[in-house]
């Protein structure tokens, strides 16, 4: 028996090293040797992962499919916060790269210009966003409501809310006119850490005391593949990246030029932006906030943040498992999968860059610009719109004045603020998300329930509709 079973994990293992090494000659006979392409180890390992996973995920038995892998004993979520600050602290000392332009070579940078830039996009990505949602959604079960672990929200909604402060910060402090660069770095820095200590007295005053005590943390099966993939996709974006070493010619250099005026006297993005709805400007604030406290020019710190394209996989992943919350987990697995490592990922040509891939996956995983931030904050919208709809009491009535007492308010509010902040950053995928949530109202089982959610929704939504579908057909006529 016991030679049966090794026989039969034997040819398992044999099959997939013939297929890993099968595809790994296809991928660099027909894509690599004809454009004469220097492709990063990186890139291939990342492709290797992801084909692991798929391979786990099939021969993955029941009943036990997704037990707990394995849990561990991990820092608390204060401790972290206070560990990010203090790396901010310390890196906001060393000197910025004193350069005029929008880009430098990479072999410019030094040592501590490279450890203040980790550090300070480490922190201002996750630090924000989490003194926002523990102040204004820490009891919201969310992960209760999507049925997964507690890290796994953490790790998607922290990093969107940051970005949203950051560029929201940055559009204010420009208005206000300053010019002082140092001092627009400091007063930037110091809203970061207003709100990090809101955040910690606003822990005391409803515990009585601030957790800093180890947590334990458990994970799935089906949950460590998820990560798995999103590790892979990372691997791809930085494997792409260390190829072209930039950012990907094109769209994502012409919107980022907004951000030469932030911080210019008698300029500023919003009049040089007037009149085009081509390159939609919130971008270049969150961009140039990013820069101006990595101490990088804009166009290396934007190839600094595509390792966050992981964030295409996770809200798939919450957006499967919203759609899907009465079926089986290993059904919502199949569908991240499917959605996002199939849609032509694997389908390489020598037609363009990386092949014939539909734009989705140029914008969320071959690099991370403000399409990708868009995208992500339309398919993340629309998983809370649904995750309501299926977790909400059916008969609990809403009325307009006590909207605002229940999470369910909250959690409503936050996925319309979720769909115009991705206008603000790109026009379609809001308006694919609009239709895409009102066409979901109608034509679910609880149409008369979801509807009146789904007018709430647009109540929160303070957007002129048809200035939006003007703008965006002006964009449809101008990209032609």
């Amino acid at each position: 028996m016991v030679a049966k079973s090794f026989k039969a994990n034997f040819l398992r293992i044999l099959l997939f090293s013939g297929f890993i090494l099968i595809y790994m000659i296809f991928f660099i006979y027909f894509f690599i040797s004809p454009n004469n392409r220097i492709i990063s180890p990186v890139l291939i390992i990342g492709f290797i992962i992801i084909i692991s996973t798929i391979f786990i995920f099939i021969n993955l038995k029941k009943p036990n499919e997704n037990k707990t892998l394995f849990s561990f004993k991990f820092l608390s979520e204060n401790s972290i916060k206070i560990i990010l600050m203090v790396l901010m602290g310390f890196s906001i000392i060393i000197s910025p790269i004193p350069s005029p332009h929008s880009i430098i070579l990479w072999k410019k940078v030094n040592i501590f210009n490279y450890l203040r830039a980790v550090g300070m996009i480490i922190g201002c990505s996750y630090l924000p966003g989490s003194c926002i949602f523990n102040i204004l959604l820490h009891n919201t079960n969310l992960h209760e409501r999507f049925k997964v672990e507690p890290f796994i929200i953490k790790i998607i909604f922290y990093p969107i809310l940051s970005f949203f402060f950051i560029g929201i910060s940055v559009l204010v402090i420009d208005q206000i006119g300053l010019t002082n660069r140092n001092l627009f770095t400091l007063i930037l820095f110091s809203l970061i850490l207003c709100i990090f200590f809101a955040d910690i007295y606003i822990q005391k005053i409803r515990e009585d005391k601030l957790n800093i005590k180890i947590e334990q943390i458990c994970l799935s099966n089906y949950t460590f593949l998820i990560l798995l993939i999103s590790l892979g996709i990372i691997l791809i974006t930085i494997g792409v990246h260390l190829g072209i070493h930039y950012i990907i010619p094109g769209d994502s250099w012409t919107e980022l030029t907004f951000a030469n005026y932030i911080e210019k006297p008698f300029t500023s993005p919003i009049e040089k932006g007037k009149g085009s709805y081509t390159y939609p400007i919130f971008w270049c604030y969150i961009i140039y906030g990013f820069s101006n406290l990595s101490g990088l020019p804009i166009i290396n710190t934007n190839t600094f943040l595509v390792p966050f394209n992981y964030l295409f996989i996770l809200t798939i992943y919450l957006l499967m498992k919203a759609i899907l919350l009465d079926h089986k987990e290993k059904y919502a697995v199949l569908s991240t999968f499917l959605m996002s490592i199939f849609s032509s990922l694997f389908y390489i040509t020598g037609s363009s860059f990386m092949g014939s891939a539909p734009a989705i996956i140029y914008a969320s995983v071959f690099y991370f610009i403000y399409k990708s931030y868009s995208v992500i904050l339309f398919i993340i919208s629309t998983a809370l719109f649904i995750i309501i709809t299926k977790t909400q009491n059916e008969n609990k009535v809403i009325d307009k004045f006590s909207l605002f007492k229940i999470n369910d308010a909250k959690l409503l509010f936050l996925s319309s603020f979720f769909l115009v902040i991705s206008f603000m950053v790109y026009g379609f995928p809001f308006l694919i998300g609009l239709l895409f949530i009102l066409l979901y109202s109608i034509s679910s089982d609880k149409k008369q329930h979801n509807f009146q959610l789904f007018s709430y929704f647009y109540l929160f939504c303070p957007l002129d509709l048809n200035s939006i579908f003007s703008s965006c057909l002006d964009l449809h006529i101008n990209s032609i």
